[in-house]
């Protein structure tokens, strides 16, 4: 008897060890994704203050050379906010196989191929330090365009379409979600979705518009832990309607 409660003993000190182990893994991650957010804030400040500083004019506007091809970038400060598809100040229009500053670039970074990435540099110095001030918090990001939920699907799955095969698999992942959610109302595993999975890292948040589909289909992020959940007044129409769109999207090509 003895031996027995030893033994329970031990396996619930093992099992609390594990937690413990576990908790302080996730807790490692949290900060190392904090570390890189703050590390790549801090460069598109740099960046953009060595921008301003370096051409600034009388008119105040933006002059020709200080357009760079550079797609990372353009990448990095979508998440700025307010931008449609580049940087406004930071990516080159020109096709040519040359770049206007080729040592910053790679080959194909001009091309026709990344059309979609680029604008032309033509917006005012205004709006970099605008950009400036929301990254170093001094300035509130303007709020963010609110889309019907139709339109906010189609805009996710148009950003999944890039990805080929994977952003089908995206979308798929997610309509699996939510017929899930639809056909087991009462079961809590199926209104939480886990954002530390290696498959719906893989599958969703690692793709643009993977996050967005599900929001748009009533998804929140957990204010306590990282992932996703069903809040329990979340509205079945809006599961049924990304049910029925992700269907449409994939019959008709979209995907």
């Amino acid at each position: 008897m003895q031996r027995r409660e030893e033994g329970r003993m031990a396996q619930d000190m093992a099992e609390d060890i594990i937690a413990i182990q576990r908790k302080l893994e996730h807790e490692k991650q949290r900060i190392e994704r904090e570390a890189k957010e703050k590390e790549r804030k801090r460069l598109q400040i740099e960046l953009l203050r060595d921008k301003i500083e370096r051409h600034r004019d009388a008119t105040g506007t933006v002059p020709a050379d200080l357009m760079v091809c550079c797609l990372p970038v353009c990448m990095l400060a979508m998440h700025v906010g307010a931008l449609a598809g580049g940087v406004w100040v930071l990516m080159c229009a020109r096709t040519s196989p040359t770049c206007c500053r080729p040592t910053c670039c790679r080959p194909t970074c001009c091309r026709s191929n990344h059309a979609p990435d680029r604008v032309h540099a033509s917006r005012s110095l205004v709006y970099v330090q605008d950009q400036l001030a929301v990254l170093e918090g001094l300035k509130a990001p303007p709020p963010p365009k609110e889309l019907p939920p139709a339109e906010a699907m189609r805009a996710a799955m148009s950003a999944l379409k890039v990805y080929g095969l994977a952003g089908r698999v995206a979308a798929e992942t997610v309509r699996t979600l939510c017929s899930n959610a639809l056909a087991n109302p009462g079961v809590a595993k199926f209104r939480h979705i886990n954002l530390d999975n290696e498959k719906i890292k893989e599958r969703i948040s690692s793709k643009v518009g993977g996050l967005g589909l599900l929001k748009s289909a009533g998804w929140v992020k957990s204010a306590t832990e990282h992932a996703m959940v069903l809040p329990t007044e979340a509205d079945d129409a809006l599961l049924r309607l990304a049910v029925s769109e992700i269907n449409s999207a994939l019959e008709t090509g979209l995907l």
